[in-house]
């Protein structure tokens, strides 16, 4: 008969087996300061700190608009095709200086550095032919006809006007990589480059495009690289990058960049804001990838009038009573968004710039304005009135910085006290 040994006890009960080993209980509050010796390893776990790791968006360059506009009326900026007012020296040297200018800090990059100024095709084409394209800038023109057909229209323009200097050349391109939803094949999505002859070294391409969007992305974010033309096949590519861009009009052109603002496109969706039936340009913004494009929007605005009357700048009355009840000038064509005309009058959307930050927004380029400050301190008996005065054409025009308020979430703007209107 075999027997079988009896397993020693394995349960808590008391008393404890001979064969168990004493057990010992013990609590150890995890909250408790305790030596870090004595920590459990629960302890050391509820100790752990948890980290998270946020990505950085990076935002698109600023777009700045820069718009001459009228004060009476508000905000006119086109008669006919053509500015309502006499030619202003002062304002079409500003216009030239600020958009070609490159700081040296830039100017010293491995590639060339131009700014870009984007304008509709109505724009381009009220240019003089003989200042087409215009010089040292990246020339971008909105269409929303065929970009090739307009590209071979402005290469046999540019054979007229420049003569034997070469021949441009053109080649078509893609400005986004997501195929377009919202349109029917066959419709225009291809954007084309015109490249400068090889003998214009200091000359920029011209971009032509049918997508507002995806060209300001392009630009914000992009070298553009592309091979000169000429009779040599061997020519070396060259490549430049973007300084800033500016968008120079027309009204529609104006009317798109300000629905893709950074503060107005969270409330606004751009595909109700683009896309209007009598646009100079159709800019599919709706379903391209480009949609939620937002932009840091900036004006620069000259603004015009005609020279008060010696009663009128004598008087102590505000800006409004003192302009005729006559318009200045004829307008047709006006700015789509409404900027007050004395900037110390609070706008719901805009913001004027103090002196120090416009000079930062335009790299010490110096505004009309500062020029007529500088001959009034040199003419003991001058009083700068804040303007420029053009006594040939009857005219006097400032320029103003607006941003979009939001845009500054930290920074409080407010006017000098001796700010004059």
């Amino acid at each position: 008969m075999t027997t079988i040994p009896t397993p020693p006890s394995t349960t808590l009960s008391e008393p404890p087996s001979p064969t168990e080993r004493p057990t010992t209980v013990s609590f150890i509050d995890p909250f408790e300061d305790d030596d870090e010796n004595k920590m459990s390893a629960t302890k050391r776990i509820i100790k752990t700190t948890t980290t998270t790791i946020t990505p950085i968006r990076l935002h698109p360059k600023p777009v700045y608009v820069i718009v001459a506009t009228s004060l009476n009326p508000p905000m006119g900026i086109g008669n006919q095709g053509d500015l309502p007012w006499p030619p202003i020296k002062a304002d079409m040297a500003f216009f030239r200086k600020v958009t070609s200018h490159i700081a040296p800090s830039e100017a010293a990059s491995t590639s060339r550095a131009f700014n870009a100024v984007v304008m509709g095709r109505k724009t381009w084409e009220s240019i003089p032919a003989k200042f087409r394209p215009l010089s040292n800038r990246v020339n971008v023109i909105i269409t929303r006809s065929k970009s090739s057909d307009l590209g071979r229209r402005i290469i046999e323009q540019l054979k007229t006007s420049q003569g034997e200097n070469g021949e441009w050349t053109l080649h078509e391109f893609a400005t986004s990589s997501k195929p377009r939803k919202s349109k029917p094949l066959g419709t225009n999505n291809a954007s084309t480059i015109l490249t400068p002859p090889s003998s214009t070294p200091a000359q920029a391409p011209i971009l032509i495009t049918p997508s507002l969007p995806s060209i300001l992305s392009m630009l914000s974010k992009s070298t553009i690289t592309y091979k000169p033309s000429g009779p040599s096949t061997e020519s070396t590519a060259q490549s430049i990058t973007i300084n800033k861009i500016f968008c120079i009009g027309g009204a529609e052109i104006y009317r798109q960049i300000l629905s893709m603002s950074s503060v107005y496109s969270d409330r606004v969706p751009l595909s109700n804001a683009t896309n209007q039936p009598d646009s100079e340009t159709e800019t599919d913004t709706d379903g391209e990838g480009e949609g939620d494009s937002a932009f840091d929007v900036r004006i620069l605005q000259t603004q015009v009038r005609k020279i008060p009357s010696p009663e009128s700048t004598s008087s102590s009355t505000n800006l409004c009573k003192q302009r005729s009840p006559e318009p200045d000038f004829e307008c047709d064509t006006f700015f789509p968004d409404l900027l007050p005309a004395d900037p110390t009058i609070k706008s719901a959307k805009w913001k004027p710039l103090l002196a120090q930050w416009l000079n930062e927004w335009i790299d010490g380029v110096e505004v009309p304005q500062a020029q007529a400050q500088r001959q009034s301190e040199a003419d003991a008996d001058s009083v700068s009135s804040g303007w420029y005065k053009d006594e040939k054409a009857g005219i006097e025009i400032r320029v103003v910085g607006w941003e979009r308020r939001g845009a500054r979430s930290d920074s409080v703007i407010s006017l000098p006290h001796n700010f004059k209107a």
